[in-house]
């Protein structure tokens, strides 16, 4: 007689795990665990990146370079004040939009939105229930 290919006991009976028969005695065939399929999945909702609810305004490096220049601030001040370096400062103000981060920061120091609500983004839906860069990239 053959044993158990779990506890190595007399094997009795042939079950069916993960879809490879094994056989298995009558204590292993009753405790071994639910197939995947009677398992219920743990779905998660995907969730869109902030950066893809939200946008920079567009005028955004006309409002910097006159907020600060209100604020009666050189490049080398406000970069000083805010952190950042003065090539990023001058960039900005060149019309270079920065990472969402960094455009948050602005937004603390300068006490005015810069980030708006982005129109509602449509997703093509692929058959899969997962998001991917294909659902969100819009080919021009």
């Amino acid at each position: 007689m053959a044993e158990c290919e779990l506890c190595g006991k007399r094997a009795e009976t042939t079950v069916e795990i993960e879809g490879a028969k094994v056989s298995v005695c009558y204590k292993c065939a009753g405790e071994r665990p639910k197939p995947a399929e009677e398992r219920k999945p743990f779905k998660r909702m995907p969730r869109m990146p902030e950066e893809l609810e939200q946008a920079v305004v567009e005028n955004f490096s006309s409002l910097v370079k006159a907020k600060r220049e209100n604020m009666r601030l050189t490049q080398k001040e406000f970069s000083g004040k805010i952190m950042e370096n003065e090539n990023v400062i001058k960039r900005i103000e060149e019309g270079w939009i920065p990472p969402f981060e960094t455009v948050k920061k602005f937004e603390r120091f300068l006490k005015m939105k810069l980030i708006e609500k982005s129109p509602a983004v449509q997703l093509k839906r692929s058959k899969q229930e997962r998001i991917t860069i294909g659902d969100v990239v819009e080919i021009k």
